[in-house]
């Protein structure tokens, strides 16, 4: 069990700040809010920030206190999105929901796809040329992406979408908006 009290938070690692350099922020909660409430009013009001590893495993494992799904939230306010029931949903339908996807994602599978991953990689590298390079522009987004999108069978002409698609998703917990200074 987390053994910490909920204080309010005194960084936000949602801000533009912890989005360009999260390092320095994470150091900070570990040190001064281990434990908070998130108040951030785009980003899963009510859930909780936990910033020590000890603290995440013990929530990991203790799905009656800790509930992935959001509309377990505090203020009652969890959204509604049976796309995201995996990612945040608690034993038995998580249980159930990964055993369906389990072959394609397993490490057989990925095994299987890392001489392509390992092409993917290469021809991202080649093209970031030599020099000064920003890594998560050059490799660190589109690999992902690509390797998804493919294991997904969407054409490669469509990858662009999937990643606008892909974004939009991710936009509906975290505004862009708020990520603006």
């Amino acid at each position: 069990m987390v053994e910490h009290e909920a204080d309010e938070p005194t960084l936000d690692p949602f801000s533009l700040e912890a989005l360009q350099d999260p390092y320095p922020v994470y150091a900070r909660m570990r040190d001064e809010t281990p434990v908070a409430r998130n108040p951030h009013p785009s980003v899963l009001t009510g859930s909780w920030l936990l910033s020590r590893h000890h603290d995440v495993m013990a929530a990991l494992r203790d799905h009656e206190a800790f509930a992935s799904d959001p509309r377990h939230a505090a203020d009652g306010r969890g959204m509604d999105d049976p796309f995201m029931d995996l990612l945040r949903s608690d034993p038995p339908l998580h249980t159930k929901l990964r055993a369906l996807i389990a072959d394609a994602f397993g490490p057989p599978r990925i095994r299987a796809l890392e001489p392509r991953i390992r092409e993917i990689a290469a021809g991202l590298l080649d093209r970031a040329g030599s020099g000064e390079v920003e890594m998560m522009a050059a490799l660190c987004v589109p690999l992902p992406v690509t390797v998804i999108a493919e294991l997904l069978g969407i054409p490669r002409e469509r990858h662009a979408d999937f990643k606008r698609w892909s974004d939009a998703r991710v936009s509906t917990v975290i505004s862009r908006d708020d990520r603006r200074a």
